[in-house]
């Protein structure tokens, strides 16, 4: 048997609904923030989706916020097809696409913080960015108090690009 090869392309307004289902799977056991479908919606040119054939296996987003801050989100992987590195291919085509888009930084709020690290993230001081603890942290499936917080496992970590 064959093995396929699965590619990374921006994300079609038809991959919505995937992304939406995949997300919320995930957000049952991890620290992912569940989403909407007209939230995908409204910025889904702002995601990337990993494909077998015509199955989302994987997918990652970014969102800017005020200030030009923008945060890489929705790094998921269907647990059928991790430690595949499709994660990591996520990871590289989204900073791709944030660099060429005019920005020289990004942040993430994860746990999965060795992977990001293999990027150059470095740890950063969470009040550089309030808004994001204001605005997603009471939507996290954890729903801790933010990362100061001892149940939230999450580090804030930035790039410049």
């Amino acid at each position: 048997m064959k093995k396929k090869n699965i590619i990374i392309k921006p994300s079609k307004v038809k991959n919505i609904k995937d992304i939406v289902d995949l997300i919320a799977e995930v957000s049952l056991n991890a620290s992912v923030i569940k989403r909407s479908y007209n939230q995908i919606f409204k910025k889904y040119k702002n995601y990337l989706v990993a494909l077998d054939g015509e199955k989302v296996v994987g997918t990652i987003g970014f969102k800017i916020w005020p200030n030009s801050h923008i945060e890489i989100i929705s790094l998921v992987v269907d647990k059928h097809y991790r430690g595949k590195r499709i994660g990591t291919r996520l990871i590289e085509e989204i900073i791709k696409i944030i660099k060429k888009r005019g920005y020289n930084s990004t942040f993430v709020l994860t746990d999965a913080v060795s992977l990001f690290k293999k990027f150059g993230f470095a740890g950063v001081d969470i009040k550089i960015f309030p808004q994001k603890i204001l605005n997603d942290c009471k939507y996290c499936p954890r729903n801790a108090g933010g990362p100061n917080d001892p149940k939230c496992n999450e580090k804030m970590l930035r790039l410049n690009i």
